[in-house]
């Protein structure tokens, strides 16, 4: 994350109680050989890795604004019969 955006977001309140490090990738290699850590995301280049793409459906979520909907409740039928009545019900057949 950029220092500006860490700047922006403490202003606003965003990060209160959130403590935000900067340090060389050399600096934060070498501290974590000497720490425990449970969280630590490494990024890698999608356009270099095996398969070398991103997962289709991570690259159309990524442009179009898809989701779904569903009931916690069990045989919700409420829910069945308001959202069955849209086009954009999946439905299955038994053919």
């Amino acid at each position: 994350m950029q220092k500006s955006t860490v700047d922006a977001l403490q202003g606003s309140g965003s990060l209160d109680g959130v403590a935000v490090v900067f340090e060389e990738s050399s600096e934060m290699e070498s501290r974590l050989a000497t720490e425990t850590t449970f969280n630590v995301i490494d990024p890698i280049n999608v356009a270099t890795s095996d398969p070398g793409y991103a997962l289709a459906a991570h690259f159309v979520s990524n442009l179009l604004p898809v989701g779904h909907i569903k009931s916690t409740k069990l045989d919700d039928q409420a829910f069945i019969e308001y959202f069955s009545a849209s086009e954009k019900w999946l439905k299955t057949t038994s053919d």
